[in-house]
């Protein structure tokens, strides 16, 4: 995954929202556009967002990302 690859994974998110498709599109954003975080999702343009999904929590009182939806 590089800088460049936004736009494919964007697509590849959108058209098939496999679980692997939607990581790689939300670890692009946090690798290179934290900025598009808001505190609750990645904003992916055109009024499409990336929000994280979250499982219950774990010993260390966390709560893991357990998949993605676009919304």
């Amino acid at each position: 995954m590089g800088r460049y690859d936004y736009e494919d994974l964007r697509k590849q998110a959108i058209e098939n929202p496999t679980f692997e498709n939607l990581e790689a599109l939300a670890n692009w954003f946090s690798t290179y556009d934290m900025s598009s975080w808001n505190g609750e999702f990645f904003d992916i343009g055109d009024g499409l967002r990336l929000k994280p999904e979250y499982g219950e929590e774990d010993e260390n009182g966390c709560f893991p990302v357990v998949g993605y939806s676009i919304i």
